[in-house]
C-alpha cells in the first residue's frame, strides 16, 4: 500500500466517524514552517497525524514538527500501512468518533 493509497482509507475512515479532516497535498508550497503533518483530524479532540510509506522516513522539518507537538502535549501520529492493517488507524479514528 503507498502512502496515497493510505491517505485515502484514512480520510474515508475518518469521514464516516464525523471526523473532520484537512490534507495539505504538499506543506513546502504552503506558507509557514515546512514540515507540518499530512493530516488534520477533529472529532472530540484534535489529532495530527503524519502519513509515511512502509519505508518513509521523516524529514528534518516534520522532525522538528513532530517534537515540538511532543513537547507541547499535543496529539500526534506517524502512520504506515502497517498501522493499518493492525487496526491502530481504526482505533484512533474511532477515539475522535463524533457520537
Amino acid at each position: 500500500m503507498t502512502e496515497d493509497e493510505l491517505l485515502i482509507k484514512v480520510t474515508a475512515a475518518a469521514g464516516e466517524r464525523g471526523v473532520l479532516w484537512h490534507h495539505c497535498t504538499d506543506s513546502r508550497k504552503c506558507q509557514g514552517h515546512c514540515g507540518i503533518p499530512d493530516l488534520v483530524l477533529l472529532g472530540r479532540k484534535l489529532l495530527l497525524a503524519e502519513l509515511k510509506g512502509e519505508d518513509g522516513d521523516t524529514s528534518a522539518d516534520q522532525d522538528e514538527w513532530l517534537w515540538r507537538l511532543h513537547e507541547s502535549g499535543m496529539p500526534y501520529a506517524v502512520w504506515s500501512p502497517s498501522h493499518w492493517r493492525s487496526g491502530v488507524i481504526q482505533a484512533a479514528l474511532d477515539e475522535l468518533r463524533m457520537q
